[in-house]
């Protein structure tokens, strides 16, 4: 791991949901380009965010923001932090081998721009 070049990574690749390659997600990965999201992209992503709290600001429910899981739905939860941190906890246990950070870097860029928060 070197996080000071990846600081320095030369190039910057914008992820604007069109123009990202799958040779730039390895560049990433490698920390040999830095990644910027483009404006439209955390303008979206905001909007996102802003109605999520709305919803649960109104008290409706919304599965795995403030309910449970499963057969837990019908359960209310106070604290959706420990929800999504304890979600992660039970997905990773016992999944095998620990991603390099290569490949930790490369699932993420991929996630963003699958999830269509980047369209």
């Amino acid at each position: 791991m070197n996080i000071a070049k990846e600081m320095l990574a030369s190039e910057e690749r914008s992820l604007d949901g069109q123009s990202l390659r799958i040779a730039d997600v390895a560049a990433i990965a490698r920390g040999e380009y830095s990644l910027k999201l483009d404006a439209a992209v955390l303008e979206r992503v905001r909007e996102s965010r802003a109605g999520l709290e709305a919803l649960v600001e109104r008290g409706t429910p919304i599965y795995g923001v403030n309910t449970g899981f499963g057969e837990m739905v019908h359960n209310w939860v106070q604290d959706g932090a420990a929800l999504q941190e304890n979600l992660l906890r039970s997905h990773c246990a016992g999944v095998g081998e620990i991603f390099n950070r290569e490949e930790a870097r490369a699932m993420m860029v991929a996630r963003i721009t699958s999830g269509r928060i980047a369209e």
